[in-house]
């Protein structure tokens, strides 16, 4: 488990978003590229918008593993590449991240179980080789992000932390899924109990937390992949098992904080579902609008 301290300035009212990302899978026949990309750009493009990782950024099965399915990795991956292909996800996932793997974005990236394969083999930590790399906190399996707000001169601090964990359970129906992630979010001291694995996006919504003074809100979220894990014209794992298509439980969810609303109000936090194409939509609407003097 790893704990980490964040400082962070804020403006009163302003709204910083975390956007935690699980499970890319990125050599998956079933990966969606374009919809990463979209995440990419919109974090990069927003000043109060960061991002850290979950975990599982591909499979990391190389060719020589008996496990190895040639028709589960995307058509796009030249077989010259298969040689090393480890080094191969490695390598595009610092191309496809690289606007945001950065310590002004990033908070940290975290391992998965696949992630850990490497290690366990022998063939290096690839987790902890990218934090190095990029200098950025590495967030391990599981931990706590706690983030402290401040403004401007003053000497106000307020904290909100945030617990991670890849991920440990699965199933088929959602009820264990929200059971688990509302299990995390009690038993942990967070505002936000964060978790993956499992391929979907839950939330057990707000929990009133009862403390001696006061009624905290909790959340506990299963964070979306970004792999449908079964798809039209494709072979998969997940096809064989008799999973489902994950098209619209895909993704993850934003994490807004206003740490400073006005009047010295308490600090106020919710979860959305986060869709990158409903907020560009939204922002050319209001430059339309605007535009127009509607």
């Amino acid at each position: 488990m790893q704990k980490h301290i964040v400082l962070m300035n804020t403006r009163i009212n302003e709204v910083i978003r975390i956007i935690p990302i699980f499970d890319l899978h990125l050599i998956s026949n079933t990966f969606d590229k374009e919809l990463f990309l979209k995440y990419v750009d919109y974090i990069a493009k927003h000043n109060n918008v960061y991002w850290f990782c979950g975990g599982d950024i591909s499979e990391f099965i190389n060719f020589t593993d008996r496990r190895f399915d040639p028709k589960s990795v995307r058509s796009d991956i030249k077989v010259s590449r298969l040689a090393d292909l480890a080094q191969m996800e490695i390598d595009e996932f610092k191309e496809l991240a690289l606007p945001i793997l950065n310590p002004k974005k990033c908070l940290g990236i975290g391992e998965g179980n696949h992630d850990r394969k490497l290690a366990s083999r022998g063939e290096g930590d690839v987790v902890k080789s990218l934090c190095s790399e990029f200098d950025l906190r590495y967030l391990g399996y599981s931990g706590f992000l706690k983030l402290i707000f401040s403004r401007g001169a003053s000497n106000s601090r307020r904290p909100f932390t945030i617990y991670y964990h890849h991920g440990f359970f699965g199933g088929r129906r959602g009820g264990s899924k929200v059971n688990n992630a509302e299990m995390l979010a009690l038993k942990y001291d967070c505002n936000v109990a964060v978790t993956g694995h499992c391929h979907t996006r839950i939330s057990t919504g707000p929990i009133d937390y009862i403390k001696f003074d006061e009624i905290q809100l909790k959340y506990g979220l299963v964070c979306g992949a970004f792999k449908t894990g079964v798809g039209v014209g494709v072979n998969s794992w997940e096809e064989t098992k008799g999973y489902d298509m994950q098209r619209y439980r895909m993704g993850s969810w934003a994490i807004d904080i206003i740490a400073y609303p006005t009047n010295d109000a308490s600090m106020m936090y919710t979860a959305i579902e986060f869709n990158p194409d409903w907020s560009t939509a939204i922002k050319k609407c209001v430059k339309r609008e605007l535009k127009h003097g509607n």
